[in-house]
């Protein structure tokens, strides 16, 4: 099966020595927000990369967890020079200008943030700085913190209510994630 055809189902699929380590069906940057979160940084270190959009911002994520390769539908001209100057394997079928926002009226949110920034480093901060500027974004997150909560509770027998005590919890847990959290930086 080529990956072009992976890509039909899926939005961005993540492989490391032959096993999917992620996988979502999800548009957007979210997805791969969502398996960085998952699976750090260590574990998608030379993985392979199946995404249907490639920006700049996605693009130094992928330098950031330092994927092996990287297969696109649509990839951006900043996406691309981002994955050549630090030597990521890529193919992909089109090369776009700019990424735009989901309107079409501009260009997408993470792309602006990061715009100026060459630093894989850098540029996951920013992702993670403008994640939480975007109202919408971070209630889809905090969506999926606490159906991850809830899913972990249904399956680990869990005698005390995690959030006894604590109400805010899944708000806590986006801020320490996101907001200004190093959790993505390498040591």
């Amino acid at each position: 099966m080529d990956w072009k055809d992976l890509l039909e189902e899926y939005s961005i699929i993540i492989f490391k020595e032959s096993e999917i380590v992620f996988r979502s069906k999800q548009q957007g940057i979210v997805p791969l927000i969502q398996a960085i979160e998952e699976n750090g940084i260590e574990k998608l270190a030379k993985s392979i990369v199946l995404d249907r959009v490639v920006g700049k911002a996605a693009a130094l994520l992928f330098v950031f967890f330092k994927a092996k390769k990287v297969y696109a539908k649509i990839i951006s001209g900043s996406g691309l020079k981002v994955l050549m100057n630090n030597e990521i394997d890529m193919e992909f079928e089109k090369v776009v200008k700019n990424i735009l926002n989901r309107e079409g009226t501009d260009l997408c949110p993470f792309e602006k943030a990061t715009i100026k920034i060459s630093d894989p480093g850098e540029g996951s901060e920013e992702v993670g700085q403008t994640w939480t500027k975007l109202p919408k974004f971070a209630h889809l997150l905090l969506g999926c913190i606490t159906l991850h909560l809830l899913w972990v509770h249904w399956r680990h027998v869990i005698r005390l209510n995690p959030f006894q005590g604590d109400p805010k919890l899944p708000t806590s847990l986006v801020s320490a994630r996101l907001a200004g959290s190093k959790s993505w930086a390498r040591s």
